[in-house]
């Protein structure tokens, strides 16, 4: 359990990294703020759009990965504005979650 935590907060840190500073831009291109029409409580937060996949095969790659993980994060952690400040609040959800 505690392996995949590791992992999941490797892959919502490159996100957010990919996210703030577009760098990779080959991480940093496939990844897409979804926008909404209408005001909803839910949009509030920035949400990934998830890529469609056919395969089961796709399903790891950091095109869908990293939008799963990080619409998964809670609000608070996706406005953070710094890298640093995510990385510090990461740290705390997923240790004292």
């Amino acid at each position: 359990m505690m392996k995949l935590m590791n992992i999941e907060s490797k892959i919502a840190l490159i996100t957010c990294k990919a996210l703030k500073t577009s760098n990779p831009p080959y991480l940093a291109d496939p990844l897409e703020i979804q926008v909404t029409s209408r005001a909803v409580r839910s949009s509030d937060a920035p949400h990934l759009v998830l890529p469609r996949t056919r395969t089961e095969l796709a399903k790891p790659a950091f095109a869908v990965a990293g939008p799963v993980i990080w619409n998964s994060l809670p609000a608070a952690l996706r406005y953070c504005q710094t890298v640093l400040t995510f990385k510090k609040h990461l740290k705390t959800h997923y240790f004292n979650g």
